[in-house]
């Protein structure tokens, strides 16, 4: 999903509200939300659920699994799985767009 446009939706009870950032909003939200120095180098922001949470990839696992990591505090102590992986998200997003 390599897009300057983000999504934005219900993706069901499963996966839930999400927006998935574009190429730019990451940058742009890594810096607004200082995850340099809060978030540790192992998780990979893609979106949010627009709830306070973000939606994050464990670049160290060994699978794509997405999880939520709360905002404030940048906890990753605590990671609530959010999709079993990117594949399942982006095709949750293609269905979403029919």
């Amino acid at each position: 999903m390599r897009s300057e446009t983000p999504f934005e939706g219900d993706l069901g009870d499963d996966i839930g509200y999400v927006r998935i950032w574009s190429p730019s909003e990451v940058d742009e939200s890594y810096e607004r939300y200082e995850m340099a120095e809060s978030l540790s180098s192992e998780w990979f922001p893609v979106g949010t659920n627009m709830g306070g949470e973000m939606i994050a990839i464990n670049v160290g696992a060994q699978d794509s699994a997405l999880y939520l990591l709360p905002f404030l505090g940048m906890s990753d102590e605590i990671p609530i799985l959010r999709c079993q992986s990117y594949e399942e998200l982006i095709a949750a997003v293609r269905a979403h767009a029919r």
